[in-house]
């Protein structure tokens, strides 16, 4: 596909970080020489120097031809017109990053009269994210399929797990309840595993189960906590606005401290059932007088990265269950892997895997049988959900008879049958209808056929 990327600073860069891995012909706009020449350097893109507002510029960077434009500088009119510029130039796909809610919650009564295809708002993403985080109290991170029924949980494996050591097919064993490790990432590498696999301390495991057995699963692995009904979240902005709405329409307690006394007053108009404090949350007697140490949650997502990660310690040293920070900049990532800080998240790194996904889901014919499609593994593996329909190639088949055919880097990691989620054995013989899930390493799946050697 041909990509334009405007704007390639933060959300930008971690975009077109993304995109490159998938081969794409990308190429970078922005007002900012230097910032371009740092993408054209680091990721072998192309790129234009100029207002992507700009007609002459955009035809520049192949608008006529693009089957993409992506506009995230960080002014939204300046997207909205970047893409009704591509748009009139020729550009086939649109999409805006947009900061004011009130533009993203329009987003419906605007697409129809603008023709931009999507709107992606950060903070949302950020919220959407660490909400997944909250609910699922034991998990780094969690993808659902087939209408919730089956997830895929990140689990990590502490230092001293029972684990270190021991083959995934040593793991199952006598268990009642069924899983599939379908990823593991460790360090830099990932791997699509088999039964031969050892683990090691510090591996992040994608785990798939249904649904309902996923407690059981997190417990199995020794990572299961008390399920979260408190969180605290530190800062106002429009990040932990949309965090405690989602939150709040859980059922889960939610308090708020905020610096911003307009900001406060914003959120407590909005949502009364929060309880909001305007106060120094950099103030360790503020924090210990609002019940910071009983609470199951800490979210730190104030403007300040220095002030998320001292608040996310000082959790540690409460042992609050799970403490959540928000990284505005790269700048901090390998020291939190240093101090245990495992769940530090970046706005920019979720939207630019979020429109990634998005890019992947556009750039498969339509009759590829791709129901849906996810990131996992920290952005480095796929999960793909076909429907195998009445497809020979696969019905009446095993899962033992398919793996030596299945390409390197390929796994099925669960099947849906009549609604019901099936985590397969080597025996399990998929049946026509079958919905099926496959984490790849590939990033050129685009029909069910290709995960299958020569066809």
């Amino acid at each position: 596909m041909k990509v334009i990327v405007v704007g390639v600073d933060k959300t930008g860069q971690s975009l077109i970080k993304n995109l490159s891995n998938e081969k794409h012909d990308i190429v970078g706009v922005d007002t900012d020489a230097a910032q371009v020449q740092s993408v054209i350097e680091q990721y072998d893109v192309n790129g234009v120097v100029g207002n992507g507002c700009f007609s002459p510029i955009l035809a520049e960077a192949g608008a006529a031809d693009a089957d993409l434009l992506i506009a995230v500088t960080d002014r939204d009119e300046t997207n909205i017109l970047c893409c009704l510029v591509g748009k009139s130039l020729g550009a086939h796909n649109l999409i805006a990053q947009v900061r004011n809610p009130d533009y993203y919650a329009n987003f419906e009564s605007m697409v129809g009269r603008l023709g931009i295809d999507r709107f992606v708002n950060l903070k949302a993403i950020l919220a959407e994210h660490i909400a997944r985080i909250i609910k699922t109290s034991a998990a780094v991170n969690l993808n659902s399929f087939a209408g919730g029924r089956l997830e895929i949980a990140e689990i990590k494996i502490a230092a001293d797990s029972k684990f270190c050591g021991k083959a995934l097919s040593e793991l199952r064993g006598n268990r009642k309840k069924d899983f599939l490790v379908v990823a593991i990432e460790r360090g830099s590498e990932v791997i699509v595993p088999n039964g031969s696999a050892v683990l090691q301390a510090g591996d992040v495991l994608s785990v798939c189960a249904r649904h309902q057995e996923q407690r059981d699963v997190f417990g199995y692995f020794g990572v299961a906590k008390h399920k979260i009904q408190s969180v605290l979240i530190v800062g106002s902005g429009d990040e932990a606005y949309y965090l405690a709405s989602a939150l709040l329409s859980e059922g889960l307690d939610v308090k708020i401290i905020g610096r911003e006394w307009k900001q406060c007053e914003a959120i407590k108009s909005a949502l009364p059932e929060a309880n909001v404090i305007c106060g120094d949350y950099t103030d360790k007697k503020v924090l210990d007088r609002e019940g910071f140490g009983s609470m199951d949650a800490i979210v730190a997502m104030a403007p300040s990265e220095e002030t998320n990660i001292v608040t996310s310690l000082y959790a540690k040293t409460k042992n609050v269950s799970k403490a959540v920070t928000v990284l505005w900049s790269d700048s901090y990532r390998g020291l939190l892997e240093e101090i245990s800080l495992n769940l530090a998240v970046s706005p920019y790194d979720l939207a630019g895997a979020e429109i990634a996904t998005y890019v992947r889901s556009i750039d498969v014919p339509k009759d590829s049988q791709i129901i849906s499609m996810q990131k996992i593994a920290g952005g480095k593996a796929e999960a793909l959900y076909f429907n195998i329909g009445k497809n020979t190639l696969f019905v009446g088949r095993s899962v033992k008879e398919l793996g030596p055919l299945m390409k390197r880097g390929v796994l099925i990691g669960a099947l849906v049958r009549k609604r019901s989620a099936i985590i397969p054995h080597g025996e399990t013989v998929l049946e026509e209808g079958d919905g099926i899930v496959v984490a790849s390493l590939q990033n050129i799946i685009t029909k069910l056929e290709d995960i299958l050697e020569g066809v």
